[in-house]
């Protein structure tokens, strides 16, 4: 029954392990290829798609929460826009 969990879960047969060991590999892809640039946009759907749950699927609540963030940080990516409305939205909703 071990074998069988350790084959499906890696992080069950962290005893044996040194500390510097990874239980993930790392990706080896370069930050321009196409399948990092389909995890990004899939990141991006995943993150709208939190937002939209923690607003109620209120769009314009959504923009206005990025906008917010927006106005806080001019430069930032749209990813990181949504991490810091995520952010703030748990924060204020402890």
């Amino acid at each position: 029954m071990r074998s069988f969990l350790s084959r499906w879960f890696p992080f069950l047969r962290s005893k044996r392990r040194s500390k510097g060991s990874e239980v993930w590999p790392l990706s080896s892809t370069p930050e321009s290829s196409p399948s990092s640039q389909s995890t990004n946009a899939s990141t991006s759907s995943a993150l709208r798609q939190n937002l939209r749950l923690k607003c109620g699927f209120d769009e314009g609540k959504i923009d206005r929460l990025i906008e917010h963030e927006r106005s806080q940080n001019p430069n930032a990516s749209a990813d990181t826009l949504m991490e810091a409305a995520i952010e703030r939205w748990e924060r204020e909703n402890r």
